[in-house]
């Protein structure tokens, strides 16, 4: 079981994707991010989303975001994963 920081950093540095999860509750343990390949760069960030985070968010009371590299957190979600990965290293 992860924290929410560990739950975040294990996406970031699995996928180059910063999420940013709020919880109302203290002491949420979620699911380790297990994942052993990388999402492929041209993965649409929506179908990302579902089947990667969704899947092991479902259940708890949390809300998240993805950031880009500039600070947007407003990523349209068929942003390739290429291109949101791509904005971290400007």
């Amino acid at each position: 079981m992860a924290s929410i920081y560990d739950f975040e950093r294990q996406v970031f540095e699995k996928e180059g994707v910063r999420i940013v999860i709020r919880s109302d509750g203290k002491g949420v343990e979620l699911p380790d991010y297990d994942y052993q390949r990388q999402a492929s760069d041209s993965t649409r960030l929506s179908d990302f989303l579902e089947n990667r985070i969704n899947s092991r968010l479902d259940g708890y009371e949390l809300s998240y975001s993805v950031v880009s590299g500039d600070g947007n957190a407003s990523v349209h979600g068929n942003t390739k994963l290429e291109k949101l990965r791509d904005s971290y290293e400007k």
